[in-house]
């Protein structure tokens, strides 16, 4: 819910249409899929981190790869744009430009 949005109350009507927007929003196969692709993270861009040792490796989803490493997800986001800086305690990333690799790999 965006800010501005917060605290306001809605209407039972209002309620009653965005409910009603909801259902018919998923009822659409292409939009299910694409939610629960997103509920579930499938969606999650793949990435090629080199580590201080030199080792290539592929992952899904940089932000928590950072998280559980301790880099800073801003630095390696801005090395995989090629921006500023090339590497962040030594280690380096960039975006895997096609999705072809499968998901097993992550």
């Amino acid at each position: 819910m965006r800010e501005v949005h917060r605290g306001k109350t809605l209407s039972e009507e209002a309620k009653r249409k965005s409910s009603e927007s909801n259902k018919l929003w998923w009822s659409v196969p292409e939009n299910r899929k694409k939610g629960l692709e997103t509920i579930k993270g499938n969606n999650t861009k793949k990435w090629i981190i080199i580590n201080p040792k030199g080792e290539e490796f592929l992952i899904s989803g940089l932000k928590k790869f950072c998280e559980e490493n301790s880099l800073s997800y801003s630095c390696m986001f801005t090395i995989a744009n090629r921006k500023l800086q090339k590497k962040h305690k030594e280690y380096s990333s960039r975006r895997l430009e096609t999705d072809s690799v499968s998901d097993e790999n992550c």
